[in-house]
């Protein structure tokens, strides 16, 4: 249940549970956190920080493996507080993280198309090259 901002997001959320980082210029730790979620606009986050809404801050979403570790770098803006943590709206996505973060709903989803069609119809990114 949202306790601060209302959630917004109508996009298709995938279930996705890997570390994130949140942080505020180039080094300040604003909060490790949990993913809960993941959509074209934003993600939830299982955190006991308490960030305030509308604050900015660089997004690491962080997947490891045995032999392997990739980071996606997004910027976003703390859209809400929910009982069990945040949810951030995304801002600007570098093209390679995009591409990364489309693979992982696509590959996650029953439908990819309709995936497809939440990007082209999703302007709130601003996409970074």
């Amino acid at each position: 249940m949202d306790t601060f901002g209302k959630d917004k997001r109508k996009e298709i959320r995938v279930s996705y549970e890997t570390k994130v980082v949140l942080t505020k210029g180039s080094s300040q730790i604003l909060a490790e956190a949990t993913s809960i979620d993941l959509s074209v606009s934003g993600i939830n986050l299982k955190t006991d920080e308490k960030i305030p809404v509308g604050t900015k801050c660089n997004v690491a979403i962080i997947f490891e493996g045995k032999t392997s570790r990739l980071l996606l770098s997004i910027k976003g803006v703390i859209a809400r507080h929910t009982d069990i943590g945040l949810g951030i709206a995304y801002g600007k996505v570098e093209v390679d993280s995009f591409f990364h973060l489309n693979n992982l709903l696509n590959h996650n989803v029953l439908d990819p198309q309709t995936i497809e069609k939440e990007i082209l119809l999703c302007n709130t990114h601003e996409w970074q090259n």
